[in-house]
């Protein structure tokens, strides 16, 4: 008979090769279980402005949000990430939208209550999230889906997502079901809704993949080119080519990135390192992280530092490590990571953003990291596409948007047609 030290140590070892499967998604690809995916998401920041707190206290939200993949069910994650006190929802409903994209309207007979645990009415801890019972509620790929919600009267409201060309509408007496909002007003901001997960069939057809892929990044991924039905992002592109295609049809794409975004630092929102866990490694089934993200690093460093070597160097130091812990925290998880390394941006005048050609020489130095063998697990490598061939560390004239930093409608589009499949779905 084994001595209970060796049983112990034979069950710790046991429960460690079960945490290792269930985080590779090994046992849902053996067994063909039903596979929650996220189907879209948000970046969530805190705002202090006064008129984001007092604008929706008491009011009826309602949010339209782009699906990148469908599903039989649907599960909704709120948070209140930045909340100082907790958070208290009520008469939480999805609805299938009715009229064109931008507009406010449902069909009223298609919404459904979400509850929590069974229950209509659910207080979130500040700083947590929470995910919400399933709900029976089909959806297919690049659908919309509807999220209307209560939020009480003085209820701190700090935790929010800036929309590109709002989605949301805010009415102060409504009751969530109505086809149109009395009175609503829109808003360029997703208060509280943090993602969308879909439910996907057991046992998919041979040679198809599924899972969750997502893109970290600044305002080149989070808002270029976005209209109201989301087709004008790099990330939009890339969803409607992976539906297109029965073997990656199954992969929900979801953008986490923030405008003004960083790796290592704080400045118009939180770092990519500060928000990793929350927005992007606690989402169902992660397959594949996409990184793009790091020009805010070299640029802004001129509005909070001395430009120096010394500085200079610490940048780069700063992103090169960033780099190295969003991977190894990614890995942890069991999703690969992809890497699309700093576009050229040269010839940018902007007084407070830095990009003359020492920022050029540090944006060569940690592309050279990045594409190095070893660090990543893939290089997407967009700059041959979209640098000017007689100025390398500039933007192509045609895909820029005018400020030699941000790729326009054309720019994002090429970048998404650009991206290999097989490298996303592998």
């Amino acid at each position: 008979m084994q001595s209970k030290p060796t049983m112990r140590k034979f069950a710790a070892a046991l429960l460690l090769l079960v945490a290792a499967l269930w985080g590779t998604g090994a046992f849902a690809a053996e067994a063909g279980d039903e596979t929650w995916v996220a189907s879209w998401a948000r970046a969530m920041r805190s705002e202090d402005e006064p008129l984001a707190a007092e604008a929706i206290a008491g009011s009826v939200i309602r949010t339209y949000v782009p699906l990148s993949t469908g599903g039989t069910q649907v599960r909704l994650r709120f948070t209140n990430r930045f909340g100082h006190a907790p958070l208290v929802l009520a008469q939480v409903r999805v609805a299938r939208p009715a009229g064109a994209p931008g507009e406010d309207r449902i069909d009223p007979a298609s919404s459904a209550a979400v509850t929590f645990g069974g229950k209509a009415q659910v207080t979130i801890p500040a700083g947590a999230y929470l995910e919400s019972d399933p709900v029976a509620f089909a959806v297919a790929g690049l659908d919309r889906l509807a999220v209307s919600f209560r939020m009480p009267e003085g209820d701190d409201t700090r935790t929010l997502a800036v929309m590109p060309l709002g989605v949301t509408f805010v009415a102060p007496a409504a009751h969530g079901d109505e086809a149109s909002l009395p009175g609503a007003h829109r808003a360029d901001r997703v208060y509280q809704l943090n993602a969308v997960s879909v439910l996907k069939a057991p046992s998919p057809a041979p040679g198809t993949v599924t899972g969750t892929v997502a893109a970290l990044g600044d305002s080149i991924t989070d808002a270029g080119g976005a209209s109201f039905d989301g087709h004008g992002r790099w990330t939009d592109v890339l969803a409607r080519r992976l539906q297109a295609d029965p073997a990656t049809a199954g992969l929900g794409l979801v953008n986490l990135a923030t405008s003004g975004g960083r790796v290592a630092r704080d400045r118009t929102g939180p770092s990519a390192l500060s928000r990793l866990d929350h927005d992007v490694l606690s989402l169902p089934n992660l397959r594949t992280l996409i990184v793009f993200i790091g020009v805010n690093d070299l640029g802004m460093m001129v509005r909070e530092r001395p430009v120096t070597p010394q500085n200079r160097a610490a940048v780069v130091d700063e992103v090169i490590e960033g780099y190295r812990q969003i991977v190894l925290r990614a890995h942890m998880r069991g999703a690969r990571v992809l890497v699309i390394p700093i576009l050229p941006y040269g010839g940018v005048t902007r007084a407070d953003y830095l990009a003359d050609p020492a920022a050029q020489e540090a944006r060569h130095a940690i592309n050279a990291w990045a594409r190095a063998p070893g660090h990543f697990d893939a290089v997407i490598d967009l700059a041959p596409l979209m640098s000017d061939p007689a100025h390398p560390d500039n933007l192509a004239p045609r895909f820029d948007r005018g400020d030699q930093l941000h790729p326009n409608a054309q720019g994002q589009e090429a970048m998404g047609a650009a991206i290999p499949l097989d490298l996303v779905a592998k």
